[in-house]
C-alpha cells in the first residue's frame, strides 16, 4: 500500500515537474480553394477539457475531427500529450489567419495560410528551390465554337504532368450542369507522353459530349482535377538514383508523403444558336446525320391472318438515348398494326455519339389483295449543311393473300349440286316408254350417291379445317410457351394475342383485357394480370412460369364462349 501512494505521489510530481505547452500547426502554408488544411493542436497538460474551435468557423468549414492521447516516460519524467487534427476547408482566397487558441489557462501560437484561387495551374510552394515554377496544368478544348441549341459539343480536357501524378479523378459541379447535358466519352483517359520545354511530359485527355439545353451566350461547364504526387521522404536515405525500380515501384516514393494536387479549367463562354425559324417541324433534332431503313421477318408470302413484323433501324450522329426521337406509325389500311418499344445503344466513334435503335412492328393483314404500307418521315436538322433534311422509308405496296383457313366459303345446296350435275339433253322428237321408264328407276340412286358424295366432301372439309385451325393455335400457343420459358415478356405479349385471335377469329383481340373477357376464366385473368406487371416492373420474383404454362394448356383445350365482364380483369392498363 505504501509503495502504491508513493507511486501516485510520484506520478503527479513528474507531470508537474514541467509547464504544460499548447501548440498548434498546419501541414501546408500555401492551399487552393475547395483544398483542405489539416491543423493539428497539440496540448501536454492535464485538463480533460478540449479548446473551443468554433472560432475557426469565421474563415472555415471543419470538415474532420479527431483527437488521440499518448503517455511517455523518458529520463524519469512521465508525460502526457493530446492531440487533435481538424481538416478546415477555407471560405475565401487571400491570406487567412488561424487565431491562438486557449485551453487551461494556455494560449496558443498562430499560423498563416494563403488560399490561391484555383485555375488551370497547379504549383509546389514546397518545391525545392521555392520557385513557385507550375509543374502541373489543364487545359480544354471544343468543337464547334459556335453550335445550335442541343447539337453535340466534342470537349477534350488535356492534364500536363511532368512529375507523376496518381489516381486522377475529373468531375464537375451540379451547378455547372444546370445548363448543360453531360456525357463522358471515354471509360478511362488517353494517355501519353510528350516532350514540351525540353522537358519530358505525361498527358491524360479526359473527352465528353456536352449538349447545350439552351441557346444564348453560356459558361461552359469548368471540369476540376484531383490528384497527388508523392514526395520523397527526409529520413537520411541515401539519394538513390530516379530510375532505381523495385517490383516495378519508384523507391523514392515507398516512404514518401502524399502531396494533393488540384485544377480546374478556365472559366469560357460559347454562343449558342438558336432553333432557325427555316425549321418548321415538331420536333428539333440537330445531327450530323441520321440514317433510317426497314427490313421484313419474310420477304414473300403475305397471308390474311398471318403476323409479319417488320424493324425500322435508326442510327442517329450527335444525340443521346434520351434524346432520341419517337417514331409515328400511320394507319395502315388492312393491316392491325403492334409496335414495340424501341431497343436503344450508345457508341462512340471518332468522337461522335452516335445513337442507334431498333424498333419492332407487328403487322396482321385483315384483308387480301395489294395493300399499302405508309411511309415513315422523320424531318432533321443537318448541322454540316445548316439545312433541314428528312429521313424516309417510302410507302411500300405488298401483295397479300388469302388465307382458305380463315375466309368463308358459301356453301353449295343439293339443288345446286343436282343442276350442275344434269346436262342439258338434246331435244327428241318421241320419247318411248321404256325410256321413262328407266329414267324413272335411274334417277333415285343418282340422287343418293350424290348426296352422299357432298356429305362426305363436307365432312372431310370440315376435318381439314378443323386440323388446320387447330394446328396453327398450338403453334401459337407454343410460341407463347417458348418465349415465356426465354423470360422474354413482350414476346410472350404478342404470341398471346396471335394465339387469342386464332382461337377466336373472327374476334379482333388487342390486348390482354381483349383475351380476359374473351377466355372468361378468372384464373387465367390473374395470370394476365401479373403477366401486364412484368412487363413494366422487370421483376419475375413473384412470377411462377410453370403455373402459367399449365393454367394456359388446360385452357387451350377447353372451348370457352365469349362473355363480356369487366370485372375478370380488373387492373390491366393496355
Amino acid at each position: 500500500m505504501k509503495i502504491s501512494k508513493f507511486f501516485v505521489f510520484f506520478f503527479f510530481i513528474t507531470i508537474n515537474a514541467y509547464a504544460a505547452q499548447l501548440n498548434l500547426y498546419v501541414d501546408k502554408n500555401v492551399v487552393s480553394e475547395e483544398e483542405t488544411v489539416a491543423l493539428t493542436v497539440e496540448y501536454d497538460g492535464s485538463s480533460k477539457e478540449k479548446p473551443d474551435f468554433s472560432i475557426l468557423q469565421k474563415d472555415f468549414r471543419i470538415v474532420s475531427n479527431s483527437s488521440s492521447q499518448q503517455f511517455s516516460y523518458i529520463n524519469g519524467n512521465l508525460s502526457q500529450t493530446k492531440k487533435w487534427t481538424l481538416g478546415l476547408v477555407p471560405k475565401r482566397k487571400g491570406k487567412i489567419s488561424i487565431p491562438p487558441l486557449q485551453l487551461d489557462g494556455l494560449i496558443s501560437n498562430s499560423a498563416d495560410i494563403e488560399v490561391k484561387e484555383l485555375t488551370n495551374v497547379a504549383y509546389i510552394p514546397d518545391s525545392r528551390h521555392n520557385t513557385n515554377a507550375p509543374t502541373f496544368s489543364i487545359e480544354q478544348s471544343y468543337e464547334p465554337k459556335t453550335p445550335y441549341v442541343q447539337q453535340q459539343l466534342l470537349l477534350l480536357v488535356n492534364v500536363y504532368d511532368s512529375i507523376g501524378l496518381q489516381d486522377g479523378q475529373i468531375s464537375v459541379s451540379e451547378e455547372d450542369k444546370k445548363e448543360w447535358q453531360i456525357l463522358s466519352l471515354l471509360s478511362n483517359p488517353i494517355v501519353r507522353q510528350e516532350t514540351i520545354n525540353n522537358k519530358r511530359t505525361n498527358v491524360e485527355t479526359y473527352a465528353f459530349a456536352l449538349f447545350p439545353q439552351k441557346s444564348g451566350n453560356l459558361t461552359l461547364p469548368q471540369f476540376t482535377f484531383d490528384s497527388y504526387y508523392t514526395k520523397n521522404s527526409s529520413f537520411g536515405f541515401p539519394r538513390i538514383s530516379d530510375d532505381f525500380m523495385v517490383f516495378g515501384m519508384n523507391f523514392n516514393n515507398v516512404f514518401g508523403e502524399q502531396v494533393p494536387v488540384k485544377m480546374k479549367t478556365k472559366q469560357e463562354s460559347v454562343s449558342v444558336l438558336p432553333i432557325p425559324s427555316s425549321f418548321n417541324e415538331k420536333n428539333w433534332l440537330p445531327l450530323s446525320d441520321l440514317e433510317i431503313s426497314a427490313t421484313w421477318s419474310v420477304n414473300k408470302g403475305f397471308m390474311v391472318g398471318e403476323a409479319v413484323s417488320r424493324t425500322i433501324h435508326l442510327k442517329a450522329k450527335g444525340i443521346t438515348k434520351s434524346m432520341f426521337p419517337s417514331v409515328i406509325f400511320s394507319d395502315a389500311d388492312g393491316f392491325k398494326q403492334y409496335p414495340e418499344n424501341p431497343t436503344l445503344s450508345e457508341e462512340v466513334n471518332q468522337g461522335q455519339l452516335i445513337t442507334s435503335a431498333e424498333i419492332n412492328n407487328v403487322y396482321i393483314p385483315t384483308k387480301s389483295g395489294e395493300l399499302t404500307v405508309p411511309e415513315i418521315k422523320i424531318p432533321w436538322f443537318n448541322v454540316n449543311t445548316s439545312s433541314v433534311e428528312y429521313a424516309t422509308i417510302p410507302a411500300e405496296t405488298i401483295l397479300v393473300l388469302p388465307n382458305p383457313l380463315l375466309e368463308d366459303k358459301p356453301k353449295e345446296t343439293f339443288s345446286d349440286v343436282v343442276q350442275t350435275e344434269k346436262k342439258p339433253q338434246p331435244e327428241k322428237e318421241k320419247t318411248s316408254a321404256s325410256e321413262i321408264t328407266n329414267a324413272k328407276e335411274t334417277f333415285p340412286a343418282i340422287k343418293h350417291t350424290v348426296l352422299f358424295a357432298v356429305a362426305l366432301f363436307f365432312i372431310l372439309l370440315s376435318l381439314v379445317y378443323l386440323f388446320q385451325r387447330c394446328k396453327k393455335r398450338y403453334k401459337f400457343r407454343n410460341a407463347v410457351i417458348r418465349s415465356i420459358k426465354k423470360h422474354d415478356y413482350t414476346a410472350t405479349k404478342n404470341a398471346l394475342i396471335l394465339w387469342a385471335n386464332a382461337k377466336f377469329y373472327p374476334s379482333n383481340v388487342n390486348n390482354f383485357r381483349d383475351i380476359s373477357l374473351l377466355v372468361n376464366n378468372k384464373e387465367f385473368a390473374e395470370q394476365l394480370s401479373l403477366l401486364n406487371k412484368l412487363l413494366y416492373a422487370q421483376d419475375a420474383d413473384y412470377f411462377d412460369i410453370p403455373k402459367f404454362i399449365e393454367i394456359l394448356k388446360k385452357v387451350d383445350k377447353i372451348k370457352v364462349i365469349s362473355k363480356k365482364n369487366s370485372d375478370i380483369l380488373p387492373n390491366l392498363y393496355d
